[in-house]
């Protein structure tokens, strides 16, 4: 486990994956399987001060307090893959290179009894938490007052809110910006069953996933640290549903982005003639295709400091992705890395003078923070989001959950939205929107509401279940 708050998680990434020799990793593997053990976390949203963002946050103290986790990464030498969509299960394993060493015998053991106990739980149908979760209640409240319900606040209430996307509007017409990717996030303090019932976050994270599906959807426990590390992760865990792609590399350089803006609640019964209208109202939409070809614009210009001349593309645009609760307007901008040459790439990312190529990880930096969690322009709008924010880190919120593989240095990570995290005792919730100058400043904060509504409904469903079990067993103990 790596806590790189305090170091360069690029530098942290890149040693270690470079000490793997690519050919030797991934024997017995198919070609479209990137993962071949390497890192696997979560950097935060003020992990920006490591990538392509303004000098000034470097000195920003709220990014640089002892409680904040700018990059919390495992190495994954042993891990369990499976791919959904051909039903396959991979165990696979990191060994020391060499012939019949300890340390190659100990990983046949090792893939010897995990292919054992993978088996016995394919025959045992083994279901997660998630199958005893009861179905969906009706809600009458609104998101902001279930929310109170349950001891969330918002560190914004709506006329505070509303007033910040007048301010956003106001710096759009003076020319600083195009859209500004405002946030806001709900609270809560002290959450003592959580600290007692360590299983709760997953149970917590399989009813989202089962309420809310979505294929980027991650959970992370930070919680096993010892020693130094457990100053930051003694508490720490990450649930998060996500919809949206933040950037993909494959083992021959080629880059996906597939950022998200627009979005318009579903309505029931699904597919029903007013949900297909919803559908076509978001694709058509003035101010939502604007806010989503900004952002195109932005990525194809993030992309295009890693990849070849010519290579970058955007062969979707403005197409409807459809989940359980909402529509969603969604692009694809893709691009491909330099060819390797005979030079080296260094720990930095960068590579010797007869090497023109750029590694996948300096790619990754340079379209960091998700460019659907800014605005347009990057550097400018950072600096506005920073100070509308009143300087408050969004910390895991905004930020990107993924893995760097070992094989031929690929990587897969998304954006963090739709997310419950969990971290000294404080609960969070994020959500936000994109601002332009078409914004209606109502109609957004409905928008927040409608991207948390789904996630406080998560928690107050995992809730008001633990509670009935207390109150079952309390029965039990009293009869």
């Amino acid at each position: 486990r790596f806590n790189v708050s305090e170091e360069n998680f690029a530098t942290c990434i890149v040693d270690e994956v470079n000490a793997v020799k690519d050919g030797e990793s991934v024997k017995g593997l198919p070609e479209a399987l990137l993962f071949a053990c390497g890192f696997v976390g979560s950097l935060s949203y003020e992990t920006r001060e490591e990538c392509d963002s303004p000098i000034f946050f470097a000195n920003d103290s709220s990014s640089n307090s002892n409680t904040m986790v700018k990059a919390a990464l495992y190495f994954v030498d042993q891990a369990v893959v499976v791919d959904h969509e051909k039903k396959m299960v991979y165990a696979m394993t990191l060994t020391e290179d060499g012939p019949e060493t300890e340390d190659l015998f100990e990983a046949l053991e090792w893939l010897a009894t995990t292919t054992r106990d993978i088996n016995r739980s394919l025959l045992n149908k083994v279901k997660h938490v998630a199958d005893e979760m009861p179905k969906k209640t009706v809600v009458t409240q609104n998101c902001t007052q279930l929310a109170e319900s349950i001891g969330f606040k918002w560190r914004d209430d709506k006329e505070e809110y509303m007033e910040k996307i007048k301010t956003s509007q106001e710096r759009i017409l003076d020319g600083h910006t195009y859209e500004v990717c405002l946030t806001n996030a709900l609270t809560r303090r002290d959450v003592g069953a959580y600290k007692q019932t360590r299983h709760l976050y997953r149970e917590l994270y399989y009813a989202l996933r089962e309420r809310n599906p979505a294929p980027y959807a991650a959970f992370f426990d930070f919680s096993n640290g010892a020693g130094e590390e457990k100053a930051h992760f003694s508490d720490m865990y990450v649930c998060c549903a996500s919809p949206e792609r933040f950037l993909r590399c494959d083992q021959n350089g080629n880059l996906e982005a597939k950022p998200i803006k627009g979005t318009i609640a579903r309505v029931e019964p699904l597919g029903c003639a007013e949900d297909v209208k919803a559908a076509r109202d978001l694709q058509t939409s003035v101010k939502d295709n604007a806010e989503n070809l900004m952002i195109v614009d932005l990525l194809r210009n993030d992309l295009s400091l890693a990849c070849e001349v010519g290579t970058v593309k955007v062969p979707g645009l403005l197409k409807i992705e459809s989940y359980r609760t909402v529509h969603q307007l969604v692009s694809t901008v893709v691009g491909t890395l330099p060819s390797t040459s005979s030079g080296e790439n260094h720990a930095d990312g960068n590579a010797d003078d007869n090497d023109k190529r750029i590694s996948p990880i300096r790619a990754f930096q340079f379209a960091f923070p998700p460019g659907s969690m800014t605005g347009a322009p990057k550097y400018r709008t950072t600096q506005i989001i920073h100070e509308l924010e009143n300087e408050q880190p969004r910390e895991m919120y905004s930020g990107s959950v993924g893995f760097w593989s070992c094989r031929n240095k690929a990587f897969d990570a998304n954006v963090v939205i739709r997310s419950v995290t969990y971290k000294d005792g404080e609960m969070k919730i994020g959500a936000g929107g994109a601002i332009t100058r078409l914004s209606d400043p109502l109609e957004e904060w409905g928008e927040v509401e409608l991207k948390a509504r789904r996630i406080v409904e998560t928690v107050a469903e995992v809730e008001r279940k633990l509670e009935r079990e207390r109150e079952i067993k309390d029965y039990s103990s009293y009869a």
